[in-house]
């Protein structure tokens, strides 16, 4: 009797462990399932934000040639007159064109596309009401773990501020802001020391300056300053904090942007970047 109650017992036991493997293969999966789908909403989103605009073409009238009578001598040399090319910017041409009127459909929440070189950051950025909303929730508001880049609820949506934040999930896929964590290697750094950022008013470069853990009640997220010598002083600050160092000269008349994401070194640990945001192109419109 004895045994027949173990060998049930084990049976029981090997039923429990069983279940409690089945049921976290299945949350694996199904993990697994809603990032590969926030990974292909942003893939196409990618797509529609490369489109080119294209302006209308003249309508030309149905059945009529031009005669040399269409043309008087006036119209004869404003043609001669030919505008001179731009210079190109060999700087912004790094910088992705983002056809923001394509985005439209996407979200009206959209205020900007950020850009790191030999990243997988290459994500829209938008702005919610609150810091909690993207945070399960994609470009285009379907919910999702992936979340989406968003700035600040509090800062301005065209990153006039002294400090704007952008926040972005440590993806364990490597996705969104996980590479940010790199930055604590100097060598790294150097090879990816500068992020673009594009709006719908100009493309931008942001140069880093500094890199560390930090938690998030953290001076890192303090957005506007009373004074510009409390400005300088919070410069001197986390640029003294960086696990990386540059010879870079700041400005109380700087714009700084800081990258912030999830680290795990400490509980409710927070890994941030900051860099100086610089004008490189105005955009007339895309």
């Amino acid at each position: 009797m004895k045994h027949h109650v173990l060998r049930w017992v084990a049976v029981f036991a090997a039923l429990i462990c069983f279940g409690i493997a089945a049921f976290f293969m299945w949350q694996v999966y199904q993990q697994e399932k809603e990032y590969k789908e926030g990974d292909d909403v942003y893939a196409l989103i990618e797509q529609m934000a490369a489109q080119s605009s294209t302006e209308d073409a003249p309508e030309e009238t149905p059945g009529h040639s031009p005669s040399p009578e269409d043309f008087s001598e006036e119209t004869a040399v404003e043609e001669q007159r030919v505008e001179p090319e731009p210079t190109p910017n060999p700087e912004a041409a790094l910088i992705p064109d983002i056809n923001f009127d394509a985005l439209d459909g996407v979200g009206s929440n959209l205020v900007a596309w950020l850009y790191s070189p030999e990243t997988v950051i290459n994500y829209p950025v938008a702005q919610a009401a609150d810091n909690f909303y993207y945070l399960n929730h994609l470009a285009d508001g379907t919910e999702n773990g992936n979340g989406c880049l968003f700035i600040d609820w509090k800062n301005a949506p065209d990153f006039s501020d002294e400090n704007t934040v952008i926040y972005g999930h440590h993806m364990q896929s490597g996705k969104m802001f996980a590479s940010l964590v790199n930055y604590a290697d100097q060598s790294y750094f150097e090879e990816h020391p500068v992020v673009y950022l594009t709006t719908g008013t100009g493309k931008y470069k942001i140069e880093l300056f500094s890199g560390y853990t930090t938690d998030r009640n953290s001076s890192a997220y303090t957005l506007r300053f009373a004074t510009k010598h409390e400005f300088a002083d919070w410069l001197r600050e986390v640029s003294d904090k960086s696990d990386f160092r540059t010879s870079m000269r700041l400005s109380t008349e700087d714009h700084i942007v800081t990258l912030s994401t999830c680290a795990y070194s400490f509980y409710d640990a927070r890994y941030v970047v900051h860099g100086r945001l610089t004008l490189v192109e105005e955009r007339s419109g895309i």
